[in-house]
């Protein structure tokens, strides 16, 4: 995730051209909103990337039934 960040904040790029190129293919899926990390999707919304611990207080949060019903599990991505 810091990897994409950076590249696409600032062009930073491994030395090897090789793990440069695989990094500049990755980051096609990505894109920067602010300071927020989204990764692109065909025929779905932009999805937030999350950091784990940031994703094991979104599952308590779910648990917890704090946002209404329990959600499925298509409608949550890991």
């Amino acid at each position: 995730m810091d990897r994409i960040t950076n590249h696409l904040k600032n062009g930073d790029q491994p030395s090897n051209q090789q793990e440069a190129r695989k990094l500049r293919l990755e980051c096609t899926k990505y894109v920067l909103i602010g300071d927020e990390l989204y990764k692109r999707s065909y025929a779905r919304p932009l999805t937030k990337c999350i950091r784990p611990e940031e994703a094991q207080r979104v599952i308590e949060v779910v648990h917890k039934e704090e946002c209404g019903t329990h959600a499925r599990g298509r409608s949550l991505v890991m």
